[in-house]
């Protein structure tokens, strides 16, 4: 039976969820005042419900005070290699599409719910793990990194970053009023896009919103992911199965370019006829008409998330992604009131070209007070092998001075 912690510090208890549990009332409690989608119920209780059965040992923590659940926290056990030893890692739970990861926690109840659970996870009854490694944090918050320096005592350690980008939208502009706002540089790029194309295809938009048009519009989408330069998906089956869990909230915005070969070519530009016009709502059109472009949206509160972008690799000229993303952000902006996008990780130019800023997104690593071994590492980690890096670079030196 998994212990029940009593915190004495903060009154609060915490307990590990059973496998199977209905945790919908749990999430809703806790997680309802998040404004990021990757630490919204949606997301959360979506990743729950792929955690394979055969993967890594998953602990889910509840934290409450009595019967009111304050914090909600999934962590997964897996043994990994590290330096040439196997150590029991301690993650958040989380994939490779997970922009951010986190626990849902109330407003206002982050320290208490933080030091309960850094007492649970470094309690005896709790030994399943070594060495904790908390990826891609929120930077607007400090929840997951105080659990982390609670629990090793100030032993951690920042051991990765990536860049997040994000750019301010305008919902009370007009089309025309939108497109004079972007730099000169963009609007010539669009320019140029929109009469590239525009001199050997007619093009169309279609904007999937619905729960019945997800299962033609994904396959639309894969049809352009398959004619694209991606690599194969690392779970063919996620975004098929996101998409028609956020379309019944509302919260889907799937936007499609397609296009189709005009004989004899009209030899004209196209910006004029297609730069102010709106994606044709649910509907999708048929042959000859092919999907170029695709971009996967989720609204959440005002902001919207790029999750997936991709085009036809053998469309790279016309600019198809550039034209899409225009038709997109303006509709998001225009219709859905959105203020702001958020373009995930990545330093991809279009997230710059669209005003996006950077900012760090941090993991970082601790090791449980009760392993030596990853004591040990982590202490290595912070002294040992950057003094070796020191001494190498130091020795490379002295020998080009000799060689000279």
């Amino acid at each position: 039976q998994p212990p029940v912690f009593l915190c004495d510090v903060t009154g609060l208890i915490v307990e590990e969820v059973p496998a199977g549990a209905d945790l919908g009332p749990d999430c809703a409690s806790c997680g309802a005042s998040s404004d990021d989608f990757y630490l919204s119920e949606t997301w959360f209780r979506f990743l729950l419900d792929r955690v394979p059965a055969n993967g890594p040992e998953l602990m889910v923590l509840r934290v409450r005070r009595q019967e009111a659940v304050v914090c909600l926290l999934a962590l997964s056990i897996a043994t990994v290699r590290r330096r040439g030893l196997s150590v029991r890692r301690l993650s958040l739970l989380g994939n490779v599409y997970s922009a951010r990861r986190g626990a849902l926690v109330r407003q206002g109840d982050e320290q208490a719910a933080a030091t309960a659970l850094a007492g649970y996870l470094r309690s005896r009854a709790v030994s399943r793990w070594e060495l904790a490694q908390f990826d891609d944090l929120t930077p607007a918050r400090n929840f997951e990194r105080e659990i982390l320096d609670q629990v090793s005592g100030g032993r951690l350690r920042q051991y990765g970053t990536e860049q997040n980008f994000i750019a301010s939208l305008n919902p009370g502009l007009s089309q025309e009023e939108h497109f004079k706002s972007l730099s000169k540089n963009h609007k010539s790029y669009l320019r140029k896009a929109f009469n590239k194309t525009g001199r050997e295809f007619e093009i169309s938009t279609s904007l999937v919103t619905e729960p019945d048009g997800v299962a033609a519009a994904m396959a639309a989408y894969w049809r352009v992911y398959d004619d694209s330069w991606k690599e194969p998906e690392w779970d063919p089956e996620f975004h098929n199965d996101l998409a028609a869990t956020l379309a019944p909230k509302g919260m889907l915005r799937l936007f499609l370019l397609w296009a189709r070969p005009v004989d004899p070519a009209p030899g004209e530009g196209g910006a004029d006829r297609w730069l102010y016009t709106e994606p044709r709502a649910e509907e999708l059109p048929g042959e000859p008409w092919r999907p170029i472009a695709t971009n996967l949206f989720v609204v959440h509160g005002k902001t919207t998330y790029l999750l997936k972008t991709h085009y036809a690799e053998d469309t790279k000229k016309y600019s198809p992604g550039g034209i899409l993303l225009w038709y997109s952000l303006d509709h998001l902006r225009g219709v859905d009131n959105c203020t702001r996008v958020d373009f995930q990780k990545g330093t991809e130019a279009y997230k710059k070209q669209w005003g996006g800023e950077p900012r760090e997104i941090p993991s970082f690593e601790a090791p449980n007070p009760r392993s030596l071994q990853a004591r040990a590492l982590v202490a290595s980690e912070q002294t040992l092998f950057p003094f070796l890096r020191r001494a190498r670079a130091a020795l490379r030196t002295r020998q080009r001075g000799s060689d000279g």
